[in-house]
């Protein structure tokens, strides 16, 4: 997946972020900030609850209308295959 962020000239802020499946059927999702920041902390080393707690904190948003907000985000990105649930190795941990 790639993220592509869209600036005004001088702007620190994106006007738009969009999420790009790079391989299946080459979807492309336009993500808010806290979507956009979650798919990037998604590693495998935090849960998606921990990663919007943290988002919540940062954003100054309520915790559990962005959990719910992101929730349905996340379950459309794993079913279209942009997002997959971390697996286990040998080594005790990873991700896909």
């Amino acid at each position: 997946m790639t993220e592509q962020r869209h600036h005004w000239p001088g702007s620190d802020d994106p006007t738009a972020i969009t999420l790009r499946q790079g391989g299946g059927f080459a979807r492309t999702v336009d993500a808010g900030t806290a979507l956009a920041a979650l798919v990037g902390a998604s590693d495998g080393t935090l849960t998606v609850g921990a990663i919007a707690s943290a988002l919540a904190g940062l954003l100054e948003a309520d915790e559990p209308a962005l959990a719910a907000e992101l929730r349905g985000d996340v379950l459309e990105l794993a079913l279209c295959g942009m997002l997959a649930p971390a697996t286990t190795g040998p080594e005790g941990s990873g991700s896909r």
